[in-house]
């Protein structure tokens, strides 16, 4: 009889208390993770190989001069 009378009222099952945090911790994960991702990709597209930076100064070998 329970049953019925909530199939009559079209209520929705019951959601899991913590089911907010989890949506909330997800959501933001996602945001920031993208947002790194982002960061990073347009960080190196604008990387300039010309620049004698120090990624380049530590990975490139100059030719020493006799």
């Amino acid at each position: 009889m329970a049953n019925s009378s909530l199939e009559s009222i079209n209520v929705g099952p019951e959601v899991d208390p913590e089911y907010a945090a989890w949506f909330q911790l997800t959501f933001w994960f996602v945001v920031v993770f993208a947002t790194v991702v982002w960061v990073v990709c347009c960080s190196l597209w604008n990387m300039d190989p010309g620049r004698d930076g120090i990624i380049y100064r530590l990975s490139v070998t100059k030719p020493e001069s006799e």
